[in-house]
């Protein structure tokens, strides 16, 4: 009888013997979890760098409003990386720098230039400058102190331009 209890003791609570020479194994939810935890930890020390808005530096010209009196104009200054830059709807190239710069034709008057950077994660800087183009009066001719003679369909006077 005594060997038929024994059979009866046994079953899904008895346990193997162990190898004292094996390791126990890792749980991998331990391991997934200190990974997840890095991961997040990297994430919010960057955070701003991979979510915030792109910083939009222009050179030339500094000002917002500029009164030249060229047709054409150089725009340049400074992005943050990984930005799309893009001057009224045209994309400008980026240096690995940061740098860019493009030439825009000005038209006689006010020109508009709205100067955005989008990052790959879609925020958006934005910088608007203005050029006035006016172009230089055409010359009289002679030389300075000197009188001009102007001619007009009433009788003749001579003025003198001071």
């Amino acid at each position: 009888m005594k060997k038929l209890a024994e059979a009866k003791s046994s079953g899904k609570s008895d346990e193997p013997s162990r190898n004292r020479f094996s390791r126990e194994p890792i749980a991998k939810f331990i391991v997934v979890g200190i990974v997840v935890f890095f991961l997040l930890l990297y994430a919010g020390l960057r955070f701003y760098e991979i979510s915030g808005a792109p910083v939009i530096i222009v050179s030339s010209p500094q000002e917002n409003m500029v009164v030249i009196g060229e047709n054409s104009f150089l725009l340049s200054g400074n992005v943050s990386n990984g930005s799309d830059l893009r001057i009224s709807g045209e994309q400008v190239q980026v240096q690995p720098d940061g740098s860019w710069e493009k030439t825009v034709s000005l038209q006689e008057g006010p020109n508009t230039f709205e100067i955005t950077a989008k990052k790959f994660l879609g925020r958006e800087a934005k910088v608007v400058k203005q050029i006035i183009y006016l172009p230089a009066p055409a010359s009289a001719g002679g030389q300075a102190g000197q009188p001009v003679t102007v001619t007009s369909t009433k009788p003749a006077e001579t003025f003198k331009v001071q």
